[in-house]
């Protein structure tokens, strides 16, 4: 049997000295104390790539500095309250339609209150670490002002600085702390100390390039319409698919709006049931319906309720917008939500000469389908009728094109809303 005796070797203890062997152990030979530095500091590593990111992405910032790079996190989302005021909710359909959220970056938590009295309890209830928007129809909005005011032009030039400089003030220290956004302003009629007031609001006006950038130097953002809240609700299930092929769509067109909004509604009327180019040629491929007066809640004699509305537009090629007391109206919107191509007219006396700013300037160049006078309508349509084709490559980039100017819109409204 192998010993280490019969090897010619001792045993370990008598074979070194208790000196030589703490010699060997503080020089080398056996490295305990650097074999346990070196577990420690592995540990550490291992630590702290777990805590910081991966090794790889240390990167060298000058010298022989040595750098970490954390690994990206998502940004902190910033909260936003909705307050809206009023009784209904269709002017500020963008807002409670949930677009905003439906077309932002992600960066902003939307919370919507119910809607509320316009009065100073509305912005009690803030939390610190929010930012409102207290959405106000223009007509309740400056009886409203008016009254906190006092009709006095010295307290409310003071209450217009004290906002834009975002200091509390003498009217009320909430109201100065939240963002404004106008809605209801149809015919661009919002005086000088409004749009002082405003942040955001609908519709462009004219107003805008008549002051100076002393009186004015913070324009209101003007956001896009959107669709209308009670028809969105029967428009969203179909807008989270494909449109419906132009050649499965039962009508060439469909006109349905009230007659006593515009001038321009009073002739579409006219042609559309007068003329010989429409009379008996269009019967079976189209749906008319023409009310004699807006009724907002929709319970006038004729109306349609907003699910047959929804389905008649996914349903259409095309769909005829007049003007309404604004060139921009819901039905823009509603049709391309559904597919539907929409047909107006831009170079009209009452498109040039009304109140408001180039409405349709956001659509201008998009493939929406813009005539010179409805007296063009016949020939178009008698020319498009029967390429299924060419329209499903326009319904194709109209979709592209309004969910990248909705996108765009969106990150304008929250890039101005992340600066404070």
């Amino acid at each position: 049997m192998l010993t280490k005796q019969s090897l010619g070797f001792e045993d370990a203890d008598h074979s070194m000295s208790q000196a030589h062997k703490r010699s060997l152990f503080h020089h080398g030979n056996t490295p305990h104390r650097y074999i346990l530095a070196f577990v420690v500091l592995l540990i550490c590593s291992v630590i702290l790539i777990f805590q910081f990111g991966d090794l790889s992405r240390l990167r060298r910032s000058g010298g022989d500095n040595v750098s970490l790079v954390t690994k990206e996190t998502s940004p902190v989302r910033r909260r936003v309250r909705i307050v809206g005021t009023g009784s209904r909710k269709f002017p500020i359909s963008l807002l409670y339609s949930r677009q905003i959220e439906r077309f932002g970056t992600g960066q902003i938590e939307y919370r919507f209150d119910d809607l509320m009295p316009l009065n100073d309890a509305v912005w009690l209830r803030m939390e610190s670490d929010e930012i409102c928007i207290v959405s106000v129809i223009m007509g309740a909005f400056q009886l409203y002002i008016d009254r906190v005011s006092q009709n006095s032009t010295a307290l409310l030039a003071e209450y217009i600085k004290a906002r834009q400089s975002r200091r509390p003030n003498t009217m009320s220290s909430n109201v100065g702390n939240c963002l404004i956004w106008v809605a209801g302003d149809e015919f661009c009629q919002s005086p000088l100390w409004l749009l002082q007031l405003s942040d955001f609001r609908f519709y462009q006006s004219k107003a805008f390039s008549t002051y100076s950038a002393e009186q004015l130097p913070h324009p209101p953002l003007v956001l896009p319409l959107g669709p209308r809240i009670d028809v969105w609700e029967f428009l969203e299930p179909s807008a989270k698919r494909a449109p419906k092929p132009m050649e499965k769509r039962k009508f060439l067109f469909n006109a349905i709006f009230s007659a006593s909004t515009s001038p321009g509604r009073i002739m579409l009327q006219g042609l559309l049931t007068n003329s010989s180019e429409f009379v008996g040629r269009y019967q079976n491929e189209s749906f008319v319906q023409i009310m004699t007066h807006f009724d907002s809640h929709g319970n006038a004699p004729g109306y349609i309720n907003a699910s047959t509305y929804a389905s008649v537009l996914g349903d259409s090629k095309f769909t005829l917008s007049p003007f309404g007391h604004n060139p921009e109206c819901f039905r823009l919107y509603e049709a391309i939500e559904a597919g539907s191509i929409p047909i107006t007219i831009i170079d009209d006396d009452e498109y040039v000469d009304g109140a408001c700013q180039d409405p349709l300037a956001d659509f201008r160049g998009s493939p929406i389908i813009m005539l010179p006078s409805w007296a063009a309508l016949p020939d178009f349509l008698e020319s498009e009728a029967s390429r299924d084709d060419k329209l499903g490559e326009v319904q194709k980039a109209l979709t592209t094109w309004y969910h990248s100017m909705m996108k765009t819109a969106m990150q304008k409204l929250e890039d101005r809303i992340l600066s404070l």
